[in-house]
């Protein structure tokens, strides 16, 4: 039987989410050829007449319609995702929408594991961690801060003892929600994760590489996991600009999509160290790193 793997959608016509899921399906086609993919949507989202949209239904195998009882997108979205688990039938891999897909996945299957996702990247953002942290507190949480796991890839195994936690994971979300009002889903996932007694496995740092908050997570790569925070004002990755002129032009270009899986690098221009030392480029580094040097301590006349 073919490996499953899961998107979920909650698209409008005037965003890009439908165009990045495009994008990274066709990504996971050109990597993983035998992949059976479930694309999980509401009904409007399925109605939708964008590029990315119609894309989508020739890239899927199925898709699963169901009732969400959000508009918002955020929301909508975070709904499909706590409910995924019993909404789909089989054991799966899901995929966030923004992930590019650059090498076969089957290694993923190899673990006997209920659950298995990758640690988040740290965030360097202070006010982030300290509103997580008070958020945990206050709905008396469990939070073990270096076992934070990324919900942005996860095999998810069809057994009673996770469609449990697929139930809870839902009830936890709506008690977040409605105390909260945050629809952040991995605060109710980790928390689970630490009181459940499914058997767990952490994945390596390949299979969703963070690059946004490390850019050296991109070395090696297996998944790229591309943090679309600001899309509108953003041309810096394959996957903004290639979103951006299928959403405009209906045109899905698939040699810059090969170019990025042969050479495993998602950055437009490399203009830092670490994104060159992720790529392999070390004389560039090197170069870059003495450069940055020099100008602070003013032993390099910059031109004005």
């Amino acid at each position: 039987m073919a490996h499953q793997y899961v998107y979920l959608l909650f698209a409008k016509e005037s965003d890009h989410y439908a165009e990045m899921t495009a994008i990274s399906m066709q990504t996971l086609r050109l990597t993983n050829p035998g992949a059976h993919i479930i694309l999980l949507a509401n009904a409007e989202t399925c109605l939708c007449k964008s590029h990315g949209m119609q894309l989508i239904h020739t890239l899927a195998d199925a898709v699963i319609q169901t009732e969400v009882p959000f508009d918002d997108a955020l929301k909508g979205s975070r709904f499909l995702k706590t409910n995924m688990r019993n909404l789909v039938e089989g054991d799966f891999v899901y995929l966030d929408g923004d992930t590019l897909i650059l090498d076969a996945l089957d290694a993923i299957w190899e673990t006997k594991a209920d659950f298995a996702a990758c640690l988040d990247e740290p965030n360097s953002g202070a006010e982030f961690k300290q509103m997580r942290v008070e958020i945990f507190k206050n709905l008396g949480w469990t939070l073990k801060v270096d076992q934070y796991i990324n919900f942005g890839v996860a095999l998810m195994r069809d057994t009673p003892a996770m469609r449990e936690f697929g139930r809870q994971l839902y009830s936890l979300w709506q008690q977040q929600l409605a105390c909260t009002g945050k629809h952040n889903d991995q605060f109710a996932l980790n928390h689970l994760l630490c009181t459940s007694s499914i058997k767990q496995k952490l994945l390596p740092r390949a299979y969703n590489a963070q690059f946004w908050m490390d850019p050296l997570a991109a070395k090696n790569a297996k998944v790229l996991h591309v943090f679309t925070g600001k899309f509108d004002d953003r041309n810096d990755t394959v996957l903004h600009v290639l979103a951006k002129k299928l959403k405009k032009d209906g045109v899905m270009d698939i040699d810059a999509l090969k170019q990025l899986i042969a050479s495993g690098n998602p950055w437009l221009v490399l203009d830092s160290v670490r994104k060159n030392l992720a790529m392999g480029h070390y004389a560039e580094a090197i170069r870059l790193y003495l450069k940055k040097w020099l100008k602070r301590f003013n032993l390099l006349k910059i031109p004005a």
